[in-house]
């Protein structure tokens, strides 16, 4: 007979066995996953290093544009504005006043054309400078006003009775491009678009939506426009899924796009890719062909921070220095550099709340403080600003001026409205201090045919300004 206390041993050996295994194997399987963790830690770090790295050239180069150009600018504006909001959300060091004033210049120079888009007379860049204007003023949390309205029924009048929206430019990769235009459109009655007109704008995506489905991609920008524009018109996700595998399988063996079949890689390729694929047609920025991207990103980011992409395009204005690097290549790269930060921006985990908008540069001033500057705003600059002669800012800036800046002509309220135009701001290539200042004649204020301010009312305003900015610093 056997014993049945060996049995019983037998069994308790084999029991530990398997748990010692499955400690084993558990322990290996933690001691893996903080190793992953780490990995991914580092990784992050590295990411957010060379995201930040690409940061600084960005906003030189909004101002420069700004001090060179009063015009608003697609590459150096509304792809900045919106690289740099993705940026901040994920907890990169952004100059956020700086962001808001591009931002409240984007709307302001709509505003002041408005009158152009309610005759439906042409406006330069067309709808290119239209869709990228409205673009600027959604990722901003700009809400559908009066001047939105007129531009949306502006884009409405243009192409009528076709799918598609087209322009008068070629200019490579990105004003080439049909696909990227009709994207930029639909975004448009998308998120602006008034309950008045939605006959008429489902209308037009109905025929947006048959034109996309059957228009042959020539290049990544409308590969990456196509997946776009019908992801904003909606109901057509097995298409946005077929076409986003289509570009998927045009990554190169260096993990790159190129904007031909005939180019090499380069990162406006790459950076518009990536984006198009993670926020379009929903793929996850962890997928091996996104981390190729990026590694390709990486090893292409030169040593300043930015990324240099030859231009194809045509000049169409007088060349300057905007102060981004690359010289005659500086737009495109400019472009570049903000489609390549912003598709490594998007694998790094939020930081912050995504309704941080960007409506205006309001200082956040304390109730004493607030009540301190309009004192002093009433004693040192309303004087300039309202009885200045000739030179008087509300003698033109009254309620019938077509500029973003309209004043009342009752202290308080130009203070309040000076004040959320963001031109007391030091840093505002288009503030106070810039336009009474510059040596510019198309740009001076007030222009150059009538008396400018003097050294001592010039001084006033920067000390003003320069304490005011100090006040808002010290309160947050």
């Amino acid at each position: 007979m056997k014993n049945p206390f060996v049995k019983t041993r037998k069994m308790l050996c084999f029991l530990a066995i398997v748990c010692i295994g499955n400690w084993l194997a558990l322990h290996a399987n933690l001691v893996a996953a903080q190793e992953e963790a780490i990995d991914q830690k580092q990784a992050f770090a590295q990411t957010r290093i060379a995201v930040q790295k690409a940061i600084g050239p960005i906003e030189r180069a909004m101002v420069g544009y700004r001090e060179s150009r009063r015009c608003f600018s697609c590459h150096h504006h509304t792809h900045a504005i919106i690289g740099l909001t993705e940026m901040a959300v994920r907890g990169l060091k952004v100059d956020r006043d700086l962001l808001k004033i591009q931002f409240v210049q984007t709307v302001g120079r709509t505003q002041g054309v408005e009158q152009r888009y309610l005759n439906h007379s042409n406006i330069g860049g067309g709808v290119d400078t239209t869709g990228h204007a409205l673009m600027a003023m959604r990722t901003g949390g700009h809400l559908p006003d009066e001047t939105t309205t007129a531009m949306v029924k502006w884009i409405l009048k243009r192409d009528q009775g076709r799918g598609f929206w087209t322009g008068t430019k070629n200019r490579p990769p990105t004003q080439t491009s049909d696909a990227t235009r009709t994207w930029m459109c639909l975004d448009a009655l998308e998120h602006f678009g008034p309950q008045e007109l939605s006959n008429e704008i489902n209308e037009r995506k109905s025929k947006s939506r048959d034109w996309l489905l059957e228009f042959e991609a020539k290049s990544t920008e409308d590969a990456s426009s196509q997946i776009r524009a019908l992801h904003v018109i909606g109901k057509a996700d097995l298409a946005v899924k077929q076409f986003a595998t289509e570009l998927i399988n045009q990554q190169r063996d260096d993990g790159g796009w190129a904007q031909t079949s005939e180019m090499e890689s380069d990162a406006y390729a790459t950076g518009s890719a990536l984006i198009t694929l993670h926020q379009y047609a929903g793929r996850a920025t962890n997928e091996n062909f996104y981390q190729r991207g990026i590694k390709f990103l990486k090893s292409s980011q030169l040593e300043d921070g930015t990324w240099h992409v030859k231009t194809r395009a045509t000049p169409v204005q007088k060349y300057f220095e905007s102060g981004f690097p690359h010289g005659r290549d500086q737009f495109i790269s400019m472009t570049a550099t903000c489609w390549a930060a912003t598709a490594m921006a998007l694998t790094l985990p939020k930081q912050k709340k995504e309704s941080e908008k960007l409506t205006s540069p309001i200082f956040e001033l304390s109730k004493e403080n607030e009540t301190q500057f309009l004192a002093r705003f009433k004693k040192e600059i309303w004087p300039l600003v309202s009885d200045n002669k000739k030179s008087s800012c509300v003698r033109c800036h009254d309620s019938k001026h077509r500029s973003s800046l309209r004043l009342a002509g009752e202290a308080k309220s130009d203070f309040e409205t000076m004040l959320s135009n963001g031109l007391f701001h030091p840093k505002d290539p288009i503030g106070a201090l810039f336009l009474i200042t510059s040596d510019d004649k198309s740009l001076v204020m007030p222009p150059s045919k009538l008396p400018g301010w003097n050294d001592e009312q010039i001084d006033a305003l920067k000390r003003f300004s320069q304490d005011l900015y100090q006040a808002r610093i010290e309160s947050k």
